[in-house]
């Protein structure tokens, strides 16, 4: 009986584990970027790169004629997108051995429902 007892646990354990996230234990916005654009490259429907976000972790909504602050370089300049169509995706920051927590937010810039940019933010939340 002990025996079938661990063996359930093994099993439900390995299922929530799971394959790891592409985007798991990503600090810097331009990385976050480079890797969505992977999942999400240009000419990505905008459903499909909802759907490769969700996976991830994030949560999604469409934004019209709207603007995201991007940071960009090693000092984090932010930089202003006005005027953009983009699908906003947002989710806590991955910080297993930090008490500081964070969150991203990522703009998946498209135009006539086609993946064009991909554009990140990250911010300290609080302890």
């Amino acid at each position: 009986m002990k025996t079938i007892g661990f063996a359930v646990i093994l099993m439900f354990a390995a299922g929530c584990v799971g394959p790891g996230r592409v985007t798991r234990d990503v600090q810097e916005p331009e990385q976050m970027a480079e890797l969505v654009a992977r999942l999400a490259p240009p000419g990505t429907s905008v459903d499909d790169a909802q759907r490769a976000m969700e996976r991830e972790g994030f949560r999604c909504s469409r934004v019209v004629n709207g603007t995201f602050t991007a940071l960009k370089g090693e000092e984090r300049t932010p930089e202003e997108h006005e005027g953009i169509d983009f699908l906003k995706c947002w989710r806590s920051r991955d910080s297993q051995l930090s008490i500081i927590s964070g969150s991203w937010s990522v703009a998946i810039v498209h135009k006539d429902s086609k993946v064009v940019e991909v554009l990140a933010y990250t911010a300290l939340t609080g302890p």
